[in-house]
């Protein structure tokens, strides 16, 4: 059986932005797993319109996926 263990390399906050949201700041955290790949997870705290941005970006993938058309 593999070892997928894994270790906390790097966490924070950063901004970013996108055309479809505006502006929104992220907390990230970097894991580095024994073979070496590593996971970047981004989050947003629940109930705060960086939180409401990423529900919206995540719509317009969504839609993006099964042909329908985007908000505006």
């Amino acid at each position: 059986m593999k070892d997928f263990s894994q270790e906390l390399v790097m966490y924070g906050r950063m901004g970013i932005r996108r055309p479809a949201v505006g502006s929104l700041t992220l907390e990230y955290e970097v894991l580095r797993f024994s073979d070496g790949r590593r996971l970047t997870i981004y989050q947003a705290s629940p109930g705060t319109p960086d939180h409401d941005a990423m529900t919206l970006l995540s719509m317009t993938a969504a839609a993006d996926r099964d042909g329908e058309p985007r908000p505006r």
